[in-house]
């Protein structure tokens, strides 16, 4: 199953429970979290860093509840 690294950041409202379930979707599929932010840890960003299956990504791509996904492979370094 291929995987990409991406960053998944959540709406303010999201909860700590919801980034949880959200992740254990990842790792359920058989992706891999690297990091997470939650509210109470980070006041910037809600979300984490995970080796995420295509299709799954695919489910993120329009959720309402996630602000977006980006791919971390992307970025080049400064």
């Amino acid at each position: 199953m291929a995987e990409n690294d991406y960053v998944v950041v959540f709406k303010d409202t999201a909860t700590n429970d919801q980034i949880d379930k959200y992740a254990n979707r990842v790792t359920n599929a058989g992706g891999s979290i690297h990091s997470v932010y939650y509210r109470n840890d980070n006041p910037i960003i809600y979300g984490f860093i995970a080796g995420i299956p295509h299709h799954i990504y695919s489910s993120f791509q329009d959720d309402d509840l996630i602000e977006y996904v980006e791919d971390v492979e992307a970025k080049e370094p400064l």
